[in-house]
């Protein structure tokens, strides 16, 4: 989601440009780019700038790095991840995210959780169905089937967008094969020798 977010923030940026000087702008983005900026050194609070510097630990934080490696800062990339392992080890985690809430920072506990905990706790969670997060419909295969629905929303206005299905196996093929120009009669064989597939009726 990170990444996105990002790269959402870099069009606005590039259509802002734009009307300003009408000069096209070119856009790029990185997931792990956009996921390590949650990681930065330095963050803005009520205006003022807050640096991880700041905490006693961490004073030999280098003034200016970015947390990725083997670019243009890999050295103090490396320093910063050095600092920041030996001060995060003096404390428990949860003592760092209290101090680090302190000074105004974003930090929580991070939860360990198996694949079906991350599945309760999304699809289960009732703000996220009150707020259509989860959508559920029904398979040939399956029975119901729910899954993480929309995420975004543009308005107060429910979200209409396409049919939510899941295909059966064989429901399309004919409308395909047509489409990808042979005839009904080719079609028909290819079926009667099981070279293809077609959903049964009512299943």
């Amino acid at each position: 989601m990170a990444g996105g977010w990002v790269a959402a923030a870099g069009m606005l940026a590039g259509l802002c440009a734009r009307a300003a000087g009408g000069g096209g702008q070119y856009v790029t983005t990185s997931l792990l780019g956009a996921g390590l900026l949650l990681h930065s050194g330095v963050f803005e609070r009520d205006g003022e700038v807050v640096r991880l510097a700041s905490v006693p630990e961490m004073a030999s934080l280098p003034p200016g790095y970015t947390p990725l490696r083997t670019g243009p800062d890999d050295g103090a990339a490396r320093q910063a991840e050095t600092v920041l392992e030996a001060a995060f080890a003096t404390a428990p985690a949860a003592a760092w995210v209290g101090r680090l809430r302190a000074l105004g920072l974003l930090a929580e506990l991070i939860e360990p959780l198996d694949r079906d905990g991350f599945r309760r706790a999304v699809l289960d969670d009732p703000v996220n169905r009150q707020l259509g997060r989860v959508v559920s419909f029904p398979t040939a295969d399956w029975g119901r089937f729910e899954q993480i629905g929309p995420l975004l929303r543009c308005g107060p206005e429910d979200f209409a967008g396409p049919r939510l299905m899941l295909p059966g196996v064989g429901e399309h093929t004919v409308e395909i094969l047509g489409e990808l120009g042979f005839t009904p009669a080719e079609i028909d064989a290819l079926l009667a020798a099981k070279v293809a597939r077609q959903l049964e009726p009512g299943a």
